[in-house]
């Protein structure tokens, strides 16, 4: 019994970070691509590959609230935050082919990224995007979809690691 009161304070202390905000480099692991998008892109095409290798790299940019109750990624996803978590849905039009193509069909995709800080510089989560359609034409912009390399309806989910990069914390250094 004594010992463990003498650990239980060092694990506390190993728990009290406080996540940092910077330019995150990301690595993806892929387990399923149903919408043929997480994968590396054909230079000839743009649309991605199927069966090419399942990791992809890229960065973001975080920015966490001053009242902590949000992350920013990229200017672009508003994340609420809970403590070490955060979570992001977003949901837009993809494709308005009532638009383009005088077809009854508006193609709409959603993102959700669920993850946690492992420690104030790194990053844990899901990643899970999907497609799907609304109007009586939905089977034709399935056909071109599907032309593309992709599909609707359709669901991709990966995982992915985040790290600080080293430039975000010589910046925080020198400030």
């Amino acid at each position: 019994m004594k010992k463990s009161l003498f650990v239980l304070p060092a694990l506390l202390m190993a728990c009290g970070f406080e996540p940092e905000a910077g330019t995150y480099t990301i690595e993806i692991a892929v387990i399923d691509d149903g919408c043929g998008m997480m994968g590396e892109r054909n230079t000839d095409t743009g649309y991605a590959d199927t069966g090419a290798t399942d990791e992809a790299a890229l960065t973001w940019g975080l920015t966490l609230a001053e009242d902590g109750s949000t992350v920013t990624l990229d200017e672009m996803f508003v994340c609420e935050r809970d403590g070490k978590s955060f979570k992001c849905d977003d949901t837009a039009v993809w494709w308005d082919a009532n638009e383009d193509m005088m077809m009854d069909a508006v193609v709409s995709i959603a993102q959700t990224i669920d993850a946690k800080w492992a420690s104030a510089t790194t990053i844990e989560g899901d990643l899970t995007m999907g497609f799907s359609c609304i109007g009586a034409e939905c089977d034709s912009a399935a056909v071109l979809f599907e032309e593309s390399g992709s599909a609707i309806p359709c669901t991709s989910t990966a995982t992915f690691t985040a790290a600080l990069g080293e430039d975000s914390a010589d910046e925080e250094a020198s400030e």
